[in-house]
């Protein structure tokens, strides 16, 4: 630090001329040890920061929106000799956003000894978010000499780590109809309702007046002294598919984009949630950038959904001038999908490219305002835009 190598010059200084003026052993004493002690401490310093390690951990892998993220830093001073000063720089960034921020932690690193030091973050937007120790400055005992080094030299296993950021789930009233739901050629089996399908039982009962005698279960009948009957599953549909487009839009206005992003996210995370609340079988489909194709993610319950939406969180935002939807529908679309499609901008060609290219209905769920005169919405596309932010009014018509 300069207030302390000022602090030495001066005190150097006035030691040197108490020496000239006061010729004795003391004041040469008194000058060889000012004069020595930074050489001291320079060696003990090159010593101790050849011990010192570093690490970061998170305590919260998976947080929801506005909640924070806990960063714990271990700092592991394996030297006898202390070191006065640590400062770390830590590093983190939204994943989508691609744009770094940094804080400084300092410390104290006493003698053959480790201690953690607790840091929040709390991020705006969801997705992933990836922190690192970027860099560290070692100090010697008397603040005269630092030392800066990155933190490549150290395991980078151990000085970086991720976290999903979860969009909050909204409460959406869906009007679905089972008998959409309901496949005989499915391998998909309804986990609350019974039906006709005899390749799987779905539940044994005592015998009632009009159960049907060719579904006693005989096995089970005659080790007790009851009749029992089987009832039969119901295979439900699996062509429902949630498509998202991870496209970032109004790049050059990015946080009205990431805000309108975070409301799509939401948007497909809800629907899901509630999808599976009505047992509705359904397909999680998003473009990965690191495969080149699209992935798809099959949900039958709750912990499927939230993986689902980890893995999409994980994946890369989809290129401006890429159209996810148009590219779905040349190479993925058999005729017989049901798609909801979630996107936070949509184009007049690609409207009309959904218009040309589906036999079935399509619903678009857009994030942003559209304007109606200039994109006039073509017939079989059912269009909803999510306004002011309530996922669950601007949907309210949707029947599924």
């Amino acid at each position: 630090m300069i207030s302390v190598k000022i602090f030495y010059i001066f005190m150097l200084i006035g030691i040197f001329i108490f020496y000239i003026m006061y010729i004795d052993v003391i004041s040469f004493v008194m000058l060889m040890f000012v004069l020595i002690m930074p050489v001291v401490t320079w060696i003990l310093f090159c010593i101790s920061r050849k011990k010192l390690d570093l690490s970061l951990r998170s305590s919260s892998m998976n947080v929801s929106k506005n909640d924070a993220i806990i960063l714990n830093l271990i700092v592991n001073n394996k030297s006898f000799i202390p070191i006065s000063r640590v400062d770390i720089t830590i590093s983190y960034k939204n994943d989508f956003l691609g744009v770094w921020d940094n804080y400084v932690v300092s410390t104290f690193a006493r003698a053959n000894n480790t201690q953690k030091l607790s840091s929040v973050i709390k991020p705006e937007f969801c997705g992933g978010v990836t922190a690192k120790i970027e860099s560290i400055v070692v100090y010697d005992l008397l603040l005269l000499h630092k030392k800066k080094f990155k933190a490549r030299k150290l395991n980078a296993s151990k000085t970086t780590v991720n976290s999903l950021v979860f969009p909050d789930i909204s409460e959406i009233d869906l009007e679905v109809n089972i008998a959409n739901t309901v496949d005989y050629e499915s391998e998909y089996m309804s986990k609350t309702q019974k039906g006709d399908d005899p390749s799987e039982i779905f539940d044994i009962h005592e015998y009632a007046p009009g159960d049907k005698l060719n579904r006693i279960h005989w096995k089970i009948s005659a080790k007790s002294e009851e009749t029992y009957v089987k009832d039969f599953s119901l295979p439900i549909a699996n062509n429902t598919f949630l498509l998202f487009d991870s496209k970032i839009s109004n790049a050059n206005e990015i946080f009205k984009a990431l805000t309108t992003f975070d409301i799509c996210l939401e948007a497909i995370f809800s629907f899901s949630y509630c999808l599976c609340e009505k047992e509705v079988i359904h397909n999680v489909v998003y473009f990965d950038r690191i495969t080149n194709e699209f992935s798809r993610n099959t949900i039958t319950d709750i912990d499927e959904c939230r993986y689902a939406v980890s893995e999409l969180l994980k994946a890369k935002g989809t290129p401006s001038e890429q159209s996810v939807i148009c590219d779905y529908l040349s190479s993925e679309y058999n005729g017989k999908q049901k798609i909801v499609y979630f996107t936070s901008c949509i184009s007049k060609n690609e409207l009309e490219f959904i218009s040309e290219n589906t036999i079935s209905d399509i619903t678009v769920i857009c994030a942003d305002e559209i304007d109606f005169e200039c994109y006039p919405v073509p017939d079989g596309i059912n269009l909803f835009i999510i306004k002011d932010n309530n996922i669950s009014k601007s949907i309210e018509q949707l029947k599924f």
